[in-house]
């Protein structure tokens, strides 16, 4: 494994492990948002639309969007 090629997968956490916490990130920062939405709706709006592509990207569940407590509970 080159330097370019570091997975964390590689480093033998499993992709449960990986997924939890980056959904706990995920809720996290959008939690994070509500200060930030009430001083300027339009950063915490571009904000939240970062969260959600990258989250989607890398498969992680959306915090913000409604299915995303179903996904937590299966």
């Amino acid at each position: 494994m080159s330097c370019g090629d570091l997975n964390i997968l590689g480093l033998g956490v499993s992709r449960a492990e990986v997924t939890e916490a980056t959904a706990g990130l995920a809720r996290e920062a959008a939690q994070l948002l509500g200060p930030v939405r009430e001083r300027s709706p339009r950063a915490a709006a571009y904000l939240r639309r970062q969260l959600g592509f990258h989250s989607g990207f890398h498969g992680i569940p959306d915090p913000g969007h409604p299915a995303f407590s179903r996904c937590r509970s299966s």
